[in-house]
């Protein structure tokens, strides 16, 4: 008996003098005890502590990058290299612990060493590589800005990254060193592309071909260019001149048209965000939004707000679908609404685009409504459309045809669409919508502004009055867009000033100023 107590005190003894009460034969470490060392500057005892732990396990992760901290922050650059070296072999394919060893030749002014790294992470998982490399490779040009190896890998991470700004900017920077590397314009010439600037990436293309009149994928580029710029006589022509120059390759004489730019909705809102947009974003996606506003109306209507929450999907290039869930509040009526539509190609140069609502209360907005329409892409960026919406309101029916006229050049657009409605037993009235939209940066992020007139008929609740369908005439201007600040996430914007009269009688009826704002996710 004695002897068990004897040698249950030395046990405990010989535990509670371990620095922060640590147990090793339990095969347990005091992680957050070790870390605090670190941070402290007490690299020997945390070094003690790691080396036996790792003694005793010698795969514990979290212990060998603790202790390859300890020779980093110390100055021994060899060992913590060394420690990375063990981890990037125990766990391949894991390109952090690249990137790690990279920042350890930093520190050491190892610049070669750290980019050399960087290769080999991009070689042994370039996914994932060119999925997070942006950070590594802008440290390792923070301390060597002329290194165009460098930047030229991280113009193509952010091109992989479907960030084709920041890749222009890149390669703007590396044209500057260097005007006459062929690959530096056909990346510049790529990201524009992405940008739908596409006379700025022929241009980028042809000074590539010059550079190097055999580059194969420069042609490639430019027959793919001339297809979304829908310049059909162009995209045949280079690619009978590929063939010539190129004969044991495989190339496709385009017989149509293959791509439109930017068709349009075919609605009656102003929302940039066109369902049926074809914007050269990767396919298939989905995006989810969240969001809602706020309208001020004067006269002693009432305010209105609404909240929503939407969806888009592209499951191959030129067909998806889309839909929302909203709830809104008018002159004092509550109403829910569901949307779905759909945008489908017919032909190459032709979209059809349908969309259905439904709201089970539809005491302001329509109980049900439909819509039909086809879009045409024709020559030089014009884009035609016309449409049919049936709504049944709870007061009548209200029938409008959608007539669009676009123009898209470089990253701008312009529009002009014709509403005709009319409700059932009373004249045919006529508004307008005049639009225009800048496009920039991640997917393209858009900027726009609208200005609308004319007459319509609207389901109104008049203080003091019953509700009824009231024949109005109205002249508003918005501002509106989609701003992508990371390739997953974007803001969405709305603001509207709108002023309404009355008909009927010639008087001022409300003027309504408002917002709404939403929050994307792309999946």
């Amino acid at each position: 008996m004695v002897k068990h107590l004897i040698a249950t005190t030395l046990i405990l003894g010989c535990v509670a003098i371990l620095p922060n009460g640590l147990a090793f034969a339990q095969g347990s470490i005091n992680y957050a005890a070790i870390e605090q060392q670190i941070d402290s500057g007490t690299y020997s005892e945390a070094e003690t502590l790691l080396t036996k732990a790792l003694e005793n396990n010698p795969t514990d992760t979290r212990a060998r990058v603790l202790l390859a901290d300890v020779f980093d922050r110390s100055g021994r650059y060899a060992n913590a290299a060394t420690q990375y070296n063990i981890l990037i072999e125990q766990n391949p394919g894991d390109v952090r612990y690249y990137y790690d060893k990279a920042a350890v030749s930093l520190h050491d002014g190892d610049y070669d060493s750290a980019f050399n790294i960087l290769n080999q992470a991009k070689d042994a998982n370039p996914d994932d590589f060119f999925a997070t490399a942006d950070e590594p490779l802008n440290a390792l040009l923070r301390n060597t800005p002329d290194n165009q190896e460098a930047r030229f890998l991280l113009a193509r991470t952010y091109g992989m990254q479907n960030n084709p700004q920041a890749a222009f900017d890149e390669y703007q920077a590396l044209i500057k060193q260097n005007t006459t590397n062929a690959d530096y314009h056909l990346g510049k010439g790529l990201a524009l592309v992405r940008m739908e600037r596409y006379d700025d990436a022929l241009e980028a293309f042809n000074r590539a071909s010059e550079l190097s009149p055999d580059y194969e994928d420069v042609y490639r580029a430019k027959i793919r260019t001339y297809q979304l710029q829908g310049n059909y006589d162009a995209a045949v022509s280079t690619t009978n001149d590929a063939i010539s120059r190129f004969p044991d390759s495989t190339w496709q004489v385009p017989e149509q048209q293959t791509e439109q730019t930017k068709p349009d909705q075919v609605a009656s809102n102003p929302d940039p965000d066109r369902p049926a947009d074809r914007n050269n974003m990767d396919v298939p996606y989905l995006d989810v939004e969240l969001g809602g506003g706020y309208d001020y109306l004067d006269n002693d209507f009432e305010d209105w707000n609404n909240q929503y929450m939407s969806f888009r999907t592209e499951i191959r290039k030129g067909l998806g679908f889309y839909g929302r869930l909203r709830g809104t509040r008018r002159f004092g009526f509550y109403d829910t609404e569901m949307q779905l539509g759909t945008f489908l190609p017919i032909l190459p140069f032709l979209t059809y685009v349908g969309e259905g609502t439904y709201s089970p209360s539809g005491e302001v907005i329509p109980e049900y409504s439909f819509f039909n329409g086809l879009q045409l892409a024709l020559p030089y960026g014009f884009v035609l459309s016309g449409g049919h919406r049936h709504s049944q309101y709870k007061l009548g029916i209200v029938e409008t045809g959608v007539y669009g006229l676009e123009k898209y050049y470089k990253q701008f657009r312009v529009g002009y669409t014709m509403f005709q409605s009319y409700l059932h037993g009373a004249d045919t009235r006529y508004a307008h919508l005049i639009s225009g939209n800048y496009y920039y940066g991640i997917n393209n992020s858009t900027v726009g502004v609208g200005f609308s007139f004319g007459d319509e008929q609207q389901n109104v609740l008049i203080p003091g009055r019953p509700r009824g369908i009231v024949d109005v005439s109205s002249v508003g201007v918005n501002i509106n867009g989609i701003h992508w600040f990371h390739p997953e996430w974007a803001v969405t914007y709305l603001f509207s000033v709108s002023d309404y009269d009355n008909n009927t009688n010639n008087a001022d009826l409300y003027t309504k100023t408002g917002f709404q704002l939403g929050l994307r996710h792309r999946f």
